[in-house]
C-alpha cells in the first residue's frame, strides 16, 4: 500500500502540479482548504502533510494547529509551502509544529526528495516517545525541538492555555515545562497538571535560563523528573532526557 500523502492549498493549479510530481510514488488526496484537511484526517491516516501557509480563512499556522489537537495529526510530518522566505515565518511554523518547509515555486526533484526523507523515516520511528515542551519564547522551542526531534516526537506549544487544552485530550509520555512563562508560570502547570486524572504519573522537566541558586533550590524542591538548562546543548539535552525517561521506567 503506497504511503498517502496530503496536499492542502487553495489553489487548484499549484494543487494539480504537486499531485503530478508525487502521484508515481505516492496516493495523493488534494484539499482545498484547512478546514478540509482536519475533517479528512479525523476520518482517514496520512503518511505526511503538504500545507500551504498562504490560505484565506484558515491560514497554514491555523491548520497546522488544529491537526497537532487532533488524535490522528498529532505526529504526522507536516511540511509547509510558503511564498514568503522569511525568518519570522518559517520559525513561527516550526515551532507551532511543523517539521520542515519548502519555498514556492518548488522543483519537482526537490519535492520529491524532501517527501522521501520525511516518509522514510517516519516509516522506521513508530515507537518513538512523545515530548510535549511548553515556552512562550519561540526561539527557545525551536532551538530545544532542534535538539529532540530526531530521537524523539516533539510537539511543541507556546502558551499554558494551549498546554492544558491540548492534555485534556493526549497524554505525552514527557512534559517539558519553561519555568518562567506568564501568565501560566510552570510552578502553577506543574500542580495542576499532576492533579488531572490519568497524568499523575507522567514526568515534568523544567527548562529554565535562570541559574541563580534560590530558584533552582525552588524548582528541585518540587521534585521534577529533570531540569534542563538554557542555552540548549545537544548531547546534555538527549542525557537529560533520557534520565528521565530512565526514572520513570523504574517506577512504572
Amino acid at each position: 500500500m503506497l504511503p498517502v500523502i496530503l496536499l492542502v492549498d487553495d489553489s487548484k493549479e499549484q494543487l494539480e502540479t504537486h499531485k503530478k510530481y508525487l502521484e508515481s510514488r505516492y496516493s495523493v488526496v488534494c484539499c482545498e482548504s484547512g478546514l478540509q484537511a482536519v475533517l479528512y484526517l479525523q476520518e482517514s491516516p496520512a503518511s505526511l502533510v503538504l500545507l500551504d501557509i498562504e490560505m484565506p480563512h484558515m491560514d497554514g499556522y491555523k491548520t497546522l494547529e488544529r491537526i497537532r489537537h487532533t488524535e490522528q495529526g498529532m505526529n504526522i510530518p507536516i511540511i509547509g509551502l510558503t511564498g514568503q522566505n522569511t525568518k519570522s515565518a518559517v520559525l513561527t511554523f516550526m515551532v507551532r509544529g511543523g517539521n520542515g518547509y519548502l519555498v514556492k515555486p518548488v522543483m519537482r526533484e526537490n519535492l520529491l526528495n524532501y517527501v522521501e526523507k520525511f516518509v522514510s523515516a517516519e516509516q522506521v520511528r513508530g515507537h518513538d516517545r512523545n515530548i510535549l515542551a511548553v515556552d512562550d519564547d519561540l526561539n527557545s522551542l525551536r532551538m530545544l525541538r532542534d535538539c529532540l526531534k530526531d530521537n524523539y516526537n516533539v510537539t511543541t506549544l507556546t502558551s499554558g492555555k494551549l498546554a492544558m487544552e491540548y492534555l485534556v485530550k493526549y497524554k505525552p509520555d514527557l512534559i517539558l515545562l519553561d519555568y518562567q512563562m506568564t501568565p501560566y508560570t510552570g510552578v502553577s502547570m506543574f500542580n495542576m497538571i499532576h492533579k488531572m486524572e490519568g497524568l499523575e504519573n507522567v514526568p515534568i522537566g523544567f527548562v529554565t535560563g535562570v541559574k541563580e541558586k534560590a530558584i533552582l533550590m525552588e524548582m528541585t524542591s518540587l521534585k521534577p523528573a529533570g531540569v534542563i538548562l538554557k542555552p540548549f546543548n545537544k548531547p546534555d539535552v538527549l542525557v537529560k532526557v533520557k534520565d528521565m525517561f530512565y526514572a520513570y521506567d523504574q517506577v512504572e
